[in-house]
């Protein structure tokens, strides 16, 4: 059936064929395939030989089919670690402005009791501004954390947008339904 291809075809082949045989020549020899074809070749290396460049495509077909599937899960261990980056950091800024809000609580109450007023009370407005920024920074880094672990759910559910698009088109379709039963 080789009359059938065209020539664009063909000539990716040939490309294919030449790229395995620089591979060869070069020492780099797929494992997997030289095994392959051994076995149907029964042994015979210079028969082997022949049968390696058709295992070779093959096998660089096939790998090339994969890579989506194993670009998927880089990109899940990748969020995994930086949930788990996100999650320290969340637990290390939570430790470190407790330590500053508590000294700044302790400080404040200090100039209250060496009844310093004036110095207190700004001491008190530094600890709620201290606070406040905590609470800020930490609704930062857990809206970070959401969006890491909607691109997890995303790529481990890729049918939940699916099944959401369904339902609204069912309930649409029962709300034109009722529409019509009721005009």
């Amino acid at each position: 059936m080789d009359f059938l291809k065209t020539p664009e075809i063909r000539l990716n082949e040939d490309l294919q064929i030449e790229h395995v045989i620089q591979e060869f020549d070069a020492g780099i020899i797929d494992d997997v395939a030289w095994a392959k074809a051994l076995k149907k070749a029964k042994g015979n290396e210079s028969y082997a030989k022949a049968l390696y460049i058709d295992e070779r495509i093959q096998r660089i077909k096939d790998l090339r089919s994969m890579a989506p599937i194993v670009q998927k899960e880089l990109d899940l261990k990748n969020l995994e670690d930086q949930r788990k980056l996100t999650s320290k950091d969340v637990k290390s800024f939570l430790f470190k402005s407790m330590v500053v809000i508590a000294f700044l609580s302790i400080a404040t109450c200090s100039l209250y009791y060496l009844q310093i007023p004036a110095i207190a009370l700004y001491s008190l407005i530094i600890t709620a501004l201290a606070v406040l920024v905590s609470l800020f920074w930490l609704c930062v880094l857990q809206g970070r954390t959401d969006r890491i672990n909607e691109q997890i759910d995303e790529i481990t559910n890729p049918q939940k947008s699916d099944t959401i698009l369904w339902k609204l088109l069912i309930l649409t379709l029962l709300g034109l339904g009722l529409y019509y039963f009721f005009s």
